[in-house]
């Protein structure tokens, strides 16, 4: 009798382990990606970002250009944002330049600020692949990394701490 409420603490504990996982986001390895019209010009600065995690890490993206309302399962829309306070020269935080909006691990929207459609094409595709990253759950970590939280441009491609955080976030096949 003096075991049983460890047992039942065991118990318990084994089950809220497993629900509590259960509840872990899970992203994915295949994304759309659709590009509002107003950014169609940009697209290559996009791909280009999409290839160098092609071919840094096993996920894949599909571009397209279109109207996205409300991402569904495995779509990311990169929109211009309306919002230029964020403007570096009128004294905002930057955000690098864009921000992520991820809602479940398996969607989100990316917006890009209008001053950095001004920068250079290298900053943009940067820019691109630091959001892609958000997007597919990295956060922000220090050093020559696509992830640092400000763009350096000295990491053209994803580093070695970019893909092992990459490879540590549990993934999901759609």
């Amino acid at each position: 009798m003096a075991q049983f409420p460890n047992i039942a603490l065991a118990l318990l504990a084994l089950a809220l382990s497993v629900s509590m996982t259960g509840c872990q986001t899970t992203y994915l390895d295949n994304y759309q990606i659709i590009v509002d019209p107003s950014l169609a010009s940009y697209v290559a600065n996009m791909v280009e970002a999409e290839e160098a995690w092609e071919n840094a890490v096993p996920v894949t993206f599909a571009t397209v250009t279109g109207d996205c309302i409300n991402p569904t399962r495995s779509q990311i829309c990169v929109k211009l944002s309306l919002n230029d306070s964020d403007d570096p020269g009128i004294g905002g935080d930057s955000h690098l330049g864009g921000e992520t909006f991820v809602y479940d691990g398996t969607d989100g929207v990316i917006y890009i600020y209008p001053w950095a459609l001004e920068q250079s094409p290298s900053y943009l595709t940067s820019l691109v692949m630091h959001e892609l990253g958000h997007a597919q759950g990295l956060v922000h970590h220090p050093g020559c990394n696509v992830m640092n939280p400000s763009i350096t441009q000295c990491a053209v491609t994803p580093s070695a701490d970019d893909i092992s955080q990459w490879h540590s976030i549990p993934r999901t096949e759609y």
